[in-house]
């Protein structure tokens, strides 16, 4: 037992284990409050379903503004530099969010939040490859997701027991706690100052060429990534945005079920990606990526089709098991997405651009983040809440087409998993 458990386990170097021991702790400070931002700002502080929604879309709307300039920085200065600016603006941000009585104030601290958010994950993208071989990165990326979501997990049962909408105290513990998460990440990379320096040095060797290149302008001109971006934006506009609006708003009011019950769902989802991500990363492995993003598809229009049908049952106790199902299946969606398109955009990547690609990963983010929360408080808005899950089960068909176009375009080389092997042909995985 305990050596199949160590074969899943991925060979990192030391180095890597440090930065993701760091996460771990942001992510439990982000899994405090992740579920319940529009149930804070609607429920505690007396705020419409609308405002609350679009205070959701303003932290990708300021991650989109953010998103190029991080690329930017992460090419010239590196991405550990980068990474440290952007925690100290996610810690203040939820400082602000913590303390808001009015409107006004939710959008600043969103804002600033944004801000942060928009250019981590460039950086931290950027950061790992820097730590492991460019052909060895899904193993790196699978891994942070699976930490990530452990520490989300872990953050979300304590959210879910501390959080109570007739004591709004209860959320600005939380924030504050999350704030702090962010310093405790930035601590530990203050004290790494080798990590970052390779492609720091890198985009300082190749400065002219990259100029010459035009910088964004050669991103763009790369059709097939530019593809890849479209496709991410849609499935974070139907998947992770709903996380954070759509879900939530739906599984509280329609569903009935408690701020327990939701950050028991929510832990569902986290706890299955701990547990299955490695897992799928051996299945992963020498196969092709976009066929990954097929199965992403299915899976997620499978769990919002369980979201749908959930509230029509009549105990409350079984529509909280359907919306931890509904996660748990989302979860498995998750685990093929987070070693695959990470690891095509670096694969399709030149060296001296990383930061700027990588960037355009945080891009599909932000404009999932801006326009899925808007559809969302729109559509709940308007009494729409069952066509809201209805388009959203289409659009999954509609990502499904686009990646099936994809994979006949990309290149053999960047379409597999990371592997020390010649890649294998799987019946399993159909490829």
């Amino acid at each position: 037992m305990k050596s199949a458990i160590r074969n899943l386990i991925p060979d990192l170097p030391p180095l890597a284990w440090r930065v993701l021991r760091g996460d771990i702790v942001s992510a439990i400070g982000t899994g405090l409050v992740l579920p319940f931002m529009v149930v804070y700002l609607r429920d505690a502080r007396g705020f419409s379903v609308e405002i609350a929604a679009l205070a959701v879309s303003t932290l990708a709307v300021a991650g989109l503004i953010s998103g190029p300039i991080a690329g930017t920085l992460v090419d010239r200065i590196g991405p550990r530099s980068t990474l440290l600016l952007s925690l100290v603006s996610c810690s203040l941000g939820s400082v602000i969010l913590a303390g808001v009585t009015r409107p006004w104030q939710a959008f600043v601290a969103a804002s600033v939040i944004g801000a942060g958010i928009g250019g981590m994950w460039p950086a931290t993208n950027s950061l790992f490859i820097t730590i492991v071989p460019p052909e060895k990165s899904a193993r790196i990326f699978a891994v942070h997701y699976a930490t990530l979501n452990l520490g989300i997990g872990i953050g979300g049962i304590i959210g879910g027991l501390v959080a109570n909408v007739d004591h709004p105290g209860t959320f600005q513990l939380l924030y504050l706690f999350d704030a702090f998460s962010w310093l405790f990440f930035g601590a530990v990379l203050l004290r790494m100052p080798g990590v970052g320096a390779k492609i720091r040095l890198d985009a300082q060797k190749q400065e002219s060429d990259e100029v010459a290149a035009g910088g964004y302008r050669a991103v763009i001109k790369d059709r097939i990534y530019m593809r890849l971006i479209v496709i991410m934006s849609l499935l974070v506009t139907l998947g992770y945005a709903q996380l954070q609006s759509g879900f939530p708003a739906f599984a509280t009011a329609e569903g009935g079920i408690s701020t327990r019950a939701l950050g028991a769902a929510f832990a569902a989802n986290t706890f299955l990606i701990v547990i299955a991500q490695l897992v799928i990363l051996k299945r992963l492995e020498g196969r092709r990526l976009t066929r990954a993003l097929l199965y992403v598809c299915l899976l997620w229009a499978v769990a919002w089709t369980v979201t749908l049908l959930t509230p029509e049952l009549d105990a409350g106790f079984l529509r909280a098991i359907g919306f931890a199902f509904a996660m748990a299946i989302f979860g498995l969606g998750e685990c093929l997405i987070s070693p695959t398109v990470p690891a095509l955009i670096n694969n399709l990547a030149p060296p001296d651009l990383r930061g700027r690609y990588n960037a355009g990963y945080s891009f599909t983010f932000s404009v999932g983040y801006i326009i899925g929360p808007a559809i969302a408080g729109f559509m709940l808005g308007a009494d729409l809440s069952r066509g809201l899950f209805l388009l959203l089960i289409a659009s999954c068909g509609v990502a499904a087409l686009m990646v099936m176009a994809l994979e006949r375009k990309i290149p053999e080389r960047a379409n597999r998993g990371s592997t020390d092997e010649e890649p294998e042909v799987s019946p399993v995985m159909g490829v």
